[in-house]
């Protein structure tokens, strides 16, 4: 069970600030919609008729959610730079390192047609 506060205190933690407003309007505009029995908190049932099954939700981003929020130049691909400009963006700072090598120690063999960026097949 997850509270509007639980779920403020998240994004207060791992949302980077400038983007910390909006999430929490998105959060203040949609809580009461998916917490349908009105207790003040949304359950397992609740969070997945509102956005579909947890073990999809664990799974992450789709290859097109993360193409729609870094692909800076609008291409429908992610060249290294936009890939490291959106962990730079999203990512728990604790994280950043780490993600950012595995960025370079992958990213050769996962552009598989050389052009030094990734599309969403090859994401």
């Amino acid at each position: 069970m997850l509270s509007k506060k639980e779920i403020n205190d998240c994004i207060n933690k791992y949302v980077p600030k400038e983007d910390q407003k909006e999430a929490h309007e998105e959060v203040d505009e949609g809580f009461n919609s998916v917490d349908t029995n009105g207790d003040g908190q949304i359950d397992e049932a609740e969070a997945e008729a509102a956005f579909g099954s947890l073990a999809q939700l664990k799974q992450g981003p789709s290859a097109a959610d993360l193409i729609g929020m870094c692909d800076k130049n609008g291409d429908g691909q992610l060249s290294k730079k936009e890939i490291n400009a959106c962990i730079d963006k999203y990512d728990d700072p604790a994280d950043r390192a780490a993600d950012k090598a595995e960025v370079d120690s992958h990213f050769a063999e996962a552009d598989t047609d050389g052009n030094g960026k990734l599309d969403a097949a090859e994401l």
